[in-house]
C-alpha cells in the first residue's frame, strides 16, 4: 500500500498539468524575457493593477480549498460514506492536499515577487508572478472539474 502512494504522488508530481505550465512559461522565459520585463515594470507602475494581482493568489487558496473540500466531501452523509468506502478516496485526498500546497506555494512566490529579498531582475520577477498566478489558476480549475465529474458520478451511480 505504501509504495503504491509513493508512486502515485511521483505521478501526481511529474505528470500533471500544472508542471506542464511551469515549463510552458520557463521556455516563454527562456525566449522571450522582454514579455515578462514588461509584466513587472507595468505592476510596478500601474494604479489598481498590483492590489488585483496580489489579491489573486491568496484567493485561489481560499477557492481551492473550497473547491477541495467539494471534492473530499462531496454531499451527505450517504454520499460521503459512500466515497469513504472507495478503495481510492486515498488518491482524492492527496490531490485535494496537493492542490492547496500548490496554491499556498504560488502565494508565497508572490509574496517574494513584492518584496525580492535577492534583488532578481525584473524578468525573473515576472516569470516568477506569471508561474505563480497560471499555476495556481490552473490548479482552481482542476479542482473545479473534478468537483463537477464527481457530482456526476455520484449522482448517476447512487
Amino acid at each position: 500500500m505504501i509504495v503504491s502512494k509513493i508512486v502515485d504522488l511521483k505521478r501526481m508530481v511529474l505528470i500533471s498539468p500544472e508542471l506542464l505550465i511551469g515549463v510552458l512559461v520557463f521556455c516563454f522565459f527562456s525566449e522571450y524575457p522582454e514579455i515578462f520585463v514588461n509584466i513587472t515594470a507595468e505592476i510596478k507602475e500601474g494604479s489598481n493593477i498590483p492590489d488585483i494581482v496580489s489579491v489573486l493568489p491568496f484567493s485561489f487558496v481560499a477557492i481551492s480549498y473550497q473547491l477541495g473540500m467539494g471534492v473530499i466531501r462531496p454531499g451527505d452523509e450517504e454520499e460521503n460514506k459512500l466515497l469513504y468506502e472507495w478503495p481510492y478516496y486515498w488518491m482524492l485526498e492527496h490531490r485535494f492536499y496537493g492542490s492547496l500546497i500548490i496554491c499556498i506555494l504560488c502565494s508565497i512566490s508572490v509574496i517574494f515577487f513584492y518584496l525580492n529579498p535577492t534583488n532578481m531582475g525584473d524578468a525573473a520577477l515576472g516569470g516568477i508572478l506569471t508561474a505563480a498566478i497560471s499555476i495556481s489558476a490552473t490548479t482552481v480549475f482542476l479542482l473545479a472539474i473534478a468537483r463537477l465529474t464527481l457530482r456526476k458520478i455520484l449522482t448517476l451511480y447512487r
